[in-house]
């Protein structure tokens, strides 16, 4: 490789080399739920949100603080997946939570 091909690639501005780069804000973040279906609510599990929590939900979220707790991000989805079987995880107690709502307990 021609060494002009590598002094040109490494005098790239910062602002060059980040414009390449997509970064998410907060707002934009792909949220999926993991916690169980909930169909009165319009819920399933593995739903994927982008652009925040549904605010159809809000009711939701103050009726069973542990749904609000299980939307993560979905590239955690694998690492959460595995905690909400650990008993004794935090995500395991949210979910155990939200299943006792489901169903009414």
């Amino acid at each position: 490789m021609p060494e002009d091909f590598l002094q040109d690639k490494t005098t790239l501005s910062a602002d060059e080399v980040t414009q390449d780069v997509k970064t998410e804000t907060p707002a934009e973040t792909s949220k999926i739920y993991v916690g169980p279906n909930i169909p009165k609510e319009g819920l399933p599990r593995f739903r994927v949100y982008k652009g925040g929590l549904p605010v159809h939900l809000d009711e939701l979220f103050t009726a069973c603080p542990a749904v609000k707790r299980l939307f993560v991000d979905v590239d955690k989805l694998s690492e959460v997946l595995n905690l909400t079987s650990q008993t004794g995880s935090a995500y395991h107690t949210w979910y155990a939570e939200a299943t006792n709502y489901v169903k009414g307990v």
